[in-house]
């Protein structure tokens, strides 16, 4: 994967308002640069990469059984955690298990797991939120992606 232009223009941006790293772009310091983008924030991110299994371990059983007095709402479940990864990014996923389990420990749950700490660049990239969804989600800036947003 490589940055699209406006991500470059966005990170070059913010790289240059970046106090603590006056050094490192006077030294054209790329690794270091890099290695500043890659550490995690305090900011909240959704997760693309959600497993069935983590998501059926969040879980609680007896909130998924009283699906079955719901029409649908069982078969609802079943789909939305079909595929191997359950994309916690999309909007309508987050959604349908807030329908399924509005005001039940499982959403709580459900809420907790498709999140987690963005690295400086995914929050930087991400939109909304927070969590925020991030254009790059889970991926590790390169010291040569600095160096083509810094014209290096």
């Amino acid at each position: 994967m490589s940055l699209t232009t406006a991500q470059n223009t966005t990170l070059q941006t913010d790289i240059n308002a970046q106090g603590s790293l006056v050094i490192a772009r006077a030294a054209h310091d790329a690794p270091a640069v890099a290695n500043f983008y890659n550490a995690l924030s305090a900011t909240a991110i959704w997760r693309s990469d959600l497993t069935n299994s983590q998501v059926v371990a969040a879980c609680v059983m007896t909130e998924v059984v009283a699906l079955n007095t719901t029409a649908g709402a069982q078969l609802a479940f079943q789909t939305l955690i079909h595929p191997p990864i359950v994309d916690a990014t999309s909007a309508n996923v987050r959604a349908a298990f807030s329908t399924l389990f509005s005001g039940k420990t499982t959403l709580t749950n459900l809420t907790a797991v498709a999140q987690r700490l963005g690295t400086r660049l995914e929050v930087l990239l991400g939109a909304g939120g927070p969590p925020a969804v991030s254009q790059v989600f889970g991926y590790l800036l390169q010291p040569a992606d600095v160096a083509i947003a810094m014209g290096w």
